[in-house]
């Protein structure tokens, strides 16, 4: 069991700061030091936080070697998307030739980019610069434009094509 003393003002400092931190890690970590502080024991500490018992000695370790700046700092940056750099590339390409289907983009950003991804991570990158999927739909084949003009003129037409009543 690793022995850490929290002074006063780090206390305070913990106590304040635990609830109003913005990255949930680091959110953690403080409500670890301040059950630590309540000397409680690390297995009870874990379960309080829902962290592991190595992520409790981590942070323990962290604050003994640099105090509470150390334990609120993030060493982890957000990952970025390889398709990001190719964005307006494929952006115009597809304002140009819109795809038919998620495959047949899928198929042309590879060609585009040399970036091999799955459909559905295609599908969210299209999503993400403003595509939408294309309603395209079969017109039934005894389908008479002239006269569905002519009922939807008709009063009391229904714009779902059936009759009021």
């Amino acid at each position: 069991m690793i022995h850490v003393i929290i002074p006063p003002e780090d206390l305070e400092t913990i106590k304040s700061e635990r609830f109003r931190c913005h990255d949930p890690i680091v959110a953690r970590h403080l409500h670890a030091l301040f059950f630590k502080s309540l000397q409680l024991p690390h297995q009870q500490i874990c379960d309080f936080v829902d962290i592991s018992p190595p992520t409790l000695v981590e942070v323990l370790k962290k604050y003994a070697h640099g105090g509470l700046k150390e334990v609120m700092q993030t060493n982890w940056k957000p990952k970025r998307a390889v398709l990001e750099d190719y964005r307006e590339i494929i952006k115009n390409h597809f304002r140009e030739h819109p795809p038919e289907s998620v495959k047949v983009a899928k198929n042309e950003i590879e060609k585009l980019t040399g970036i091999k991804r799955g459909k559905t991570q295609i599908r969210e990158f299209l999503h993400k610069i403003g595509m939408e999927p294309r309603k395209v739909a079969g017109i039934p084949a005894k389908a008479d434009p002239v006269k569905q003009e002519e009922f939807k003129k008709k009063p009391g037409a229904s714009p779902r094509g059936g009759q009021k009543g």
